[in-house]
């Protein structure tokens, strides 16, 4: 029957209005999408995370931040519980609820410690440390961050921008910077390979 199909339709529609950057057009038909595809729960749960993520792109943190933190709870899927974890602390963070935020990333960090957005999530926090002016804690956490991986440099110089924020190594040294610490992590120049 047509109706079969009606899922797969308009999470497709909510990709392309994604893609184009159209995000609460795009939320709307991720919205039909998990409920039309009821039947396929895979199905429902990624139209729910785009919903999730189209909300918080549209600006309405708190209705992302409410389907992040059911999606996180309810998926079965691993993939679709990550994703909404880091989305609801991405969220918190741009409703300026930093300690939120950060409590969301660590708990997201210590579930999740070999998780390949793991970096993601350890900026996350280092900036909403860095938001309540937790500065000895800033230091810390960045420390941490650069050292983490071997390859982590080489990664992040090529890392997309996450929520607004810096890519990754502009990130960590920006907060460096703004917290007054002159410290040398060995970090290569932006762009040059880590042996």
């Amino acid at each position: 029957s047509p109706g079969r199909f009606a899922g797969d339709a308009w999470y497709l529609l909510g990709k392309c209005h994604e893609l184009a950057g159209r995000s609460e057009e795009a939320r709307r038909a991720f919205a039909k999408a998990a409920e039309s595809g009821s039947q396929n729960q895979g199905l429902a749960d990624h139209a729910r995370l785009g919903s999730a993520i189209a909300a918080r792109k549209s600006g309405d943190t708190e209705r992302a931040l409410v389907e992040f933190q059911a999606l996180a709870k309810e998926t079965k899927d691993d993939m679709v519980r990550s994703e909404a974890a880091l989305g609801s602390a991405d969220a918190l963070f741009a409703d300026k609820r930093f300690a939120d935020a950060e409590a969301a990333w660590s708990a997201f960090l210590a579930k999740s410690p070999d998780h390949a957005r793991r970096a993601e999530a350890q900026v996350g926090r280092v900036w909403a440390l860095h938001e309540q002016g937790k500065r000895d804690e800033v230091v810390v956490a960045a420390g941490e961050l650069a050292k983490s991986s071997r390859d982590f440099w080489n990664r992040a110089t090529r890392a997309a921008p996450c929520s607004g924020r810096s890519s990754l190594p502009l990130a960590v040294m920006m907060v460096f910077k703004k917290n007054g610490v002159d410290i040398d992590l060995g970090v290569p120049q932006l762009g040059r390979q880590v042996p």
